[in-house]
């Protein structure tokens, strides 16, 4: 079942229009300086270049919707067609309601991640300059520069731990929205709803190490520590993975 999902969501042209989608929202604001010369006129390193898309495009805080999108709602397409039935018969509901939320959580991480290597790529390819204390001043305060790793391995460690909260970030809204298809079989519902807890929560966590608009990028300086980051993402994954497991199980088991 677990390659016939993955088969399934890479056939999907969702995932696709998702990240071509944060690739046009991401990507504007950096091609429009480049186009107005920036390269020319300043020593552009690949992190300074990842200001635009992440904190000029206005991205982040419609991040959540663009994880939820690819599959958050096949649940619901199994429910409402009864497609269920067959499945459950093969391989029973609990082997079924693990591989599908596996698969759902995985969905929403490599959407990100692949969104957010794309960009850091792109930023690499046009820098003109290497990544230095004084490039990266603008990071100062943030958990990047305290724990000392932008600079690590001539940057690299720094990029691959942003794919990784990509994951993690994308991982934990797309679980919420399985999550929420259990309780209301309904896809419309599904998309919509943890794009509206995270814009209640973006608004009513103002400063709050917790807001999951500062999880994605990691750069508020009231966050403790990336460890923190990284755990509390996790701790989300296997709360909402769990509630979501137990959800199908109720529906569907027979």
């Amino acid at each position: 079942m677990f390659k016939s999902d993955m088969r399934r969501l890479l056939l999907n042209p969702r995932i696709y229009i998702s990240i071509i989608i944060s690739l046009g929202i991401l990507l504007r604001p950096l091609l429009t300086a480049v186009s107005y010369g920036l390269l020319r006129s300043a020593s552009c390193s690949p992190i300074y270049l990842m200001s635009f898309p992440f904190a000029s495009s206005d991205y982040v805080p419609f991040a959540a919707i663009f994880c939820v999108v690819p599959f958050a709602d096949s649940f619901c397409e199994d429910f409402n067609s009864q497609n269920y039935y067959l499945i459950n018969s093969r391989i029973g509901s609990k082997k079924y309601s693990i591989m599908r939320t596996l698969s759902v959580a995985l969905s929403g991480g490599i959407t990100m991640a692949t969104i957010v290597a794309i960009v850091i790529a792109i930023c690499v390819v046009l820098a003109n300059a290497p990544d230095t204390e004084e490039t990266t001043s603008f990071l100062y305060r943030s958990i990047w520069n305290r724990e000392g790793i932008m600079l690590l391995y001539n940057g690299y460690l720094f990029y691959a731990l942003r794919v990784l909260l990509a994951f993690l970030f994308g991982a934990v809204w797309a679980t919420i929205g399985l999550f929420i298809s259990t309780i209301v079989t309904n896809k419309y519902v599904t998309l919509i709803t943890p794009f509206i807890i995270y814009q209640i929560a973006w608004y009513s966590l103002p400063g709050k190490m917790i807001n999951p608009v500062y999880l994605l990028r990691a750069n508020f300086e009231g966050i403790p520590s990336l460890s923190f980051v990284i755990l509390y993402q996790s701790f989300l994954i296997l709360l909402f993975y769990t509630l979501s497991v137990l959800g199908i199980r109720a529906r569907v088991k027979v």
